[in-house]
């Protein structure tokens, strides 16, 4: 946990509001029950200034993020001071919080903190589902965003284990949602080797961070198929490296650019040429033979026990 003396809230609500002084006032409150309503009514006043400065049309990331981290340490102190009873309303003040703290994540490209948020989030959207009158507004669309997430960075049994997920739900409902069915849609393209589909479904994408996510997902399948031209070819034309590539052909600046972050070099005819670059899947001798030895050691093993 980062020093919390060094976030302070802003917002006429949090006015003069800091972690490290609030501290202080609770450890002075010997009433276990007005301690605990004191961090429900600062969480609330975190959220409120929370969720109106993340509405703003111009996001303020940094701030937004010292706003999360002082959240996020009332969110603390709230489970610790409720012992595992904690009321609907400060649940759903607590979703909502890690709701934005899911959406900033993705702003501010770090998907760690998108993963961690994601994790916590799934327990309040199964495991403590029945602590709700009501599903979240951002259930689907956050899932459905994890989903592809789990998709752009070639993690693919872990985007079916999630969807596992929906198993105790209704199917079809959860499988007719837009924001799931465009990732299973996805899923289904890049399964069958549709790829220039994929490039539509950026274009039709229905938020932001799908756009992005999706365009993560690109660039994970243009590495791959990069790989496989070393392998395949000694050297190609530029035009047919985009087209490989699904790189339009107005856009040259894009494939050069795209080799440039390969370390492609063009041979006396304009080609780029592979034969100095790296063999990405390349097996050196040592390992060759270790791993040849240790198929072997599983064969032997393997008649043994039949």
């Amino acid at each position: 946990m980062p020093n919390s003396s060094k976030f302070a809230f802003t917002g006429k609500e949090m006015e003069g509001f800091s972690v490290s002084k609030f501290a202080i006032e609770l450890e002075k409150v010997e009433d276990e029950k007005k301690a605990a309503e004191m961090v429900s009514k600062k969480l609330v006043d975190a959220k409120n200034t929370l969720s109106k400065e993340w509405k703003k049309e111009k996001k303020n990331l940094e701030e937004i993020g010292k706003l999360l981290e002082n959240s996020k340490w009332l969110l603390t102190r709230m489970n610790f001071m409720s012992g595992g009873k904690t009321s609907e309303n400060d649940l759903l003040v607590a979703r909502e919080i890690l709701e934005i703290g899911a959406r900033y994540s993705v702003a501010a490209k770090d998907m760690k903190g998108f993963d961690c948020y994601m994790d916590l989030l799934k327990g309040y959207y199964f495991d403590m589902k029945q602590c709700f009158k009501s599903e979240s507004p951002s259930m689907y669309e956050l899932l459905g965003l994890n989903l592809l997430r789990l998709l752009s960075g070639n993690l693919i049994s872990d985007f079916h284990t999630q969807l596992e997920l929906f198993v105790h739900q209704d199917v079809k409902k959860v499988l007719e949602n837009p924001f799931i069915a465009k990732v299973v849609k996805i899923e289904q393209n890049l399964t069958e080797g549709r790829y220039h589909q994929l490039y539509k479904e950026k274009l039709t994408a229905p938020t932001e961070a799908y756009r992005y996510f999706v365009g993560l997902l690109l660039e994970t399948i243009k590495n791959g198929i990069a790989d496989c031209l070393q392998m395949a070819y000694e050297h190609l034309e530029e035009e047919d490296a985009a087209e490989l590539l699904n790189i339009g052909e107005d856009s040259k600046e894009d494939i050069k650019e795209f080799a440039a972050k390969r370390n492609w070099k063009t041979d006396e005819k304009g080609r780029y040429c592979f034969d100095c670059v790296k063999n990405p899947y390349a097996i050196n001798e040592k390992d060759k033979h270790d791993w040849i030895e240790q198929s072997l050691s599983y064969a032997k093993e393997l008649e043994k026990i039949v």
